[in-house]
C-alpha cells in the first residue's frame, strides 16, 4: 500500500495499514539544533521527508522568518518578524477603518499568491498537483486563510468588536471579499485537477476557549467555511483545517460545514476532550503537545504521550494521524524519542508485537 493510499484509507476510516505520522521543524528549530537535528531526520525519512544530507545554512531564515524585517503582503498588510525563525505579526491593517472597503482592491487569486508575490496558478500549483498524482503521491492543496485574513485586514480586537453586531454591512463586505478570493482560487484549481485534500489554516481558539462564541461563529464564519468545504466535497476532495487553540465548542459546526480532517492541538483541548467531541466523527490529525511535553518533558514522557494518543484516539478503522512541530525549545533527545515512538506505535493496530 502506498503512503497516499494509506493516508486516504485512514482519513476515510477504511482500515489503514499504519497511522500516518510526520514531524516538521520551524526555521527556529533548525537554527537551534542544526546538524544534530539533520542526523535524526536522515534516520527517519518517512517522518521528516527528504533532506539534503550535506545540510544547509541553518542561520538563513528565508522570507517571512528573518527577525527585524518588515514586509507587505499582497493584501496590503504590513508584517514584522520579531524572533528569528518564528513567523511575525501584522503591524498595519489596511481595513482597520471598515469604510475604506469602498476604495480597497483585493489581490487576484489567479495571478497573485495568497500571501506575497506573483503566481502562475497553472504553471505552479496545478502543475504540482498533477505531478503528485502522476507519481502516486498525495495531492493536497489549499486556498489560504479566512478568519486569520480577516484579523490581518481589520485588526484582531477591531474584528471581534465588529463581529458582536449581527447586522454590520461593511464587515459583511470584507467577509464576502475574502470568501470570494478563496472560492475563486479553489474553483480555478478544481477546474483543472481534483486534489485528494483541499483545506485551510485558521487558528480559531485561545488557550481556554474559542476566540468567538458558537453563535458568532455561525453568523460570521460558518457560512464561508460551508461554501468552501462544500465546493471541495462536491468535487470529491477531503477537506482539512489546521487550527490552534481550544476548539471543542466549534467542532459540531465545523463538521456540519463539511470538514473531514481537523488538526487540533493537544494542550488546550486535551486528549480526552478530543476523544469526546471528535473521535469517529472526522479524521484527527493530532498536533502532539508542543506546549508542554515536547519542550519540557523527559524522553520517556514524550514516548508515553505518543502511546497514550494512540490508545485514546486510535482505532483499527483509522481516523488518527500524528503530527509534531519542532521549535527551538525542544531538546534533541526529545526529538529522537518522538521519532522512535511514532515508528514503534504507528503500526500498533496491524501488529501483534508492539505493546502499548
Amino acid at each position: 500500500m502506498t503512503k497516499r493510499e494509506n493516508y486516504l484509507r485512514c482519513v476515510r476510516f477504511e482500515g489503514p495499514d499504519w497511522i500516518p505520522c510526520s514531524i516538521g521543524a520551524l526555521p527556529a528549530g533548525w537554527k537551534a539544533l542544526r546538524g544534530d537535528l539533520l542526523k535524526v531526520a536522515l534516520k527517519y525519512p518517512d517522518l521528516f521527508g527528504p533532506m539534503k544530507p550535506e545540510g544547509w545554512d541553518y542561520d538563513q531564515m528565508g522570507f517571512r522568518y528573518g527577525a527585524g524585517v518588515d514586509y507587505t503582503d499582497n493584501w496590503g498588510v504590513v508584517w514584522r518578524t520579531e524572533i528569528d525563525g518564528v513567523i511575525g505579526i501584522p503591524r498595519h491593517h489596511p481595513l482597520a477603518d471598515l469604510s475604506k472597503i469602498d476604495e480597497y482592491t483585493p489581490p487576484d487569486p489567479l495571478t497573485q499568491d495568497p500571501v506575497v508575490g506573483p503566481r502562475d496558478l497553472k504553471k505552479q500549483e496545478i502543475a504540482r498537483l498533477r505531478r503528485n498524482k502522476e507519481q502516486g503521491e498525495l495531492a493536497a492543496s489549499g486556498w489560504g486563510t479566512f478568519f486569520e485574513r480577516l484579523q490581518e485586514l481589520v485588526g484582531m480586537e477591531n474584528l471581534l468588536v465588529n463581529m458582536a453586531l449581527d447586522d454590520n454591512p461593511p464587515l459583511q463586505r470584507v467577509v464576502d471579499m475574502v470568501v470570494d478570493f478563496n472560492y475563486r482560487l479553489a474553483s480555478a484549481v478544481l477546474a483543472e485537477v481534483t486534489p485528494d485534500v483541499m483545506g485551510t489554516a485558521d487558528d480559531l481558539g485561545s488557550q481556554r476557549a474559542a476566540l468567538v462564541s458558537p453563535k458568532t461563529f455561525r453568523r460570521w464564519l460558518k457560512p464561508g467555511y460551508a461554501k468552501l468545504f462544500g465546493l471541495a466535497r462536491a468535487a470529491g476532495c477531503e477537506t482539512s483545517l489546521h487550527s490552534d487553540g481550544y476548539l471543542l465548542e466549534l467542532v459540531d459546526d465545523l463538521i456540519d460545514a463539511g470538514l473531514t480532517i481537523l488538526n487540533p492541538q493537544v494542550g488546550p483541548n486535551t486528549l480526552y476532550g478530543i476523544e469526546e467531541t471528535m473521535k469517529g466523527r472526522l479524521a484527527i490529525a493530532l498536533d502532539l503537545d508542543r506546549q508542554h511535553i515536547l519542550p519540557q518533558g523527559t524522553p520517556q514522557e514524550v514516548r508515553d504521550h505518543v502511546r497514550e494518543a494512540v490508545q485514546v484516539l486510535g482505532s483499527p478503522r483509522g481516523g488518527l494521524l500524528l503530527q509534531a512541530e519542532i521549535n527551538a525549545d525542544v531538546p534533541l533527545e526529545n526529538v529522537e524519542a518522538l521519532a522512535q515512538a511514532m515508528r514503534d506505535y504507528q503500526t500498533y493496530y496491524k501488529s501483534t508485537t508492539t505493546p502499548l
